[in-house]
């Protein structure tokens, strides 16, 4: 026995055939939102309206050099940045979101985030919605519905 162990530990053994490597589809990441990796919903009710109000003065220079750039204003108003900007919802398809107001902290596709004076966060749907904002004592009237396809 002693011999037959020797012999088949000296064994070398060698596969001829080829073998097949499957290819593993590739997986799609998931997208990953700035926002939401980086502000858990914990830290989302801690948010205060008063953190934002530099914002509102930036985005009030940014609008004021915006407008002085362009010749025709209105070519300008869908594809402006509003974030900072202090929206006032006019007209819903939600009655209960006619009236509210704050300033817009976040855009999504479909929605704006606003934080109201409350600190409340609000999440405002696009569609159906007419925002107002004053500039330079002029009222100006956004239809959310020209925002849906314009994501920047």
């Amino acid at each position: 026995m002693d011999e037959r162990s020797r012999d088949t530990e000296n064994q070398r053994f060698y596969v001829l055939e080829k073998t097949l490597v499957r290819s593993r589809p590739v997986r799609r990441k998931k997208l990953q939102n700035f926002f939401n990796n980086r502000i858990t919903k914990s830290q989302l009710k801690d948010l205060k309206y008063k953190q934002f109000e530099p914002l509102y003065q930036l985005w009030l220079e940014y609008y004021e050099s915006l407008m002085n750039l362009a010749a025709y204003p209105d070519d300008r108003l869908l594809k402006a940045d509003y974030h900072g900007c202090l929206f006032m919802v006019t007209d819903a398809l939600n009655p209960s979101q006619i009236g509210l107001a704050g300033i817009l902290i976040r855009e999504t596709r479909h929605t704006f985030q606003l934080i109201t004076k409350a600190d409340k966060l609000i999440t405002i749907p696009k569609e159906g919605t007419t925002f107002q904002f004053v500039f330079k004592n002029q009222v100006i009237t956004l239809f959310g519905d020209g925002f849906k396809y314009v994501f920047r």
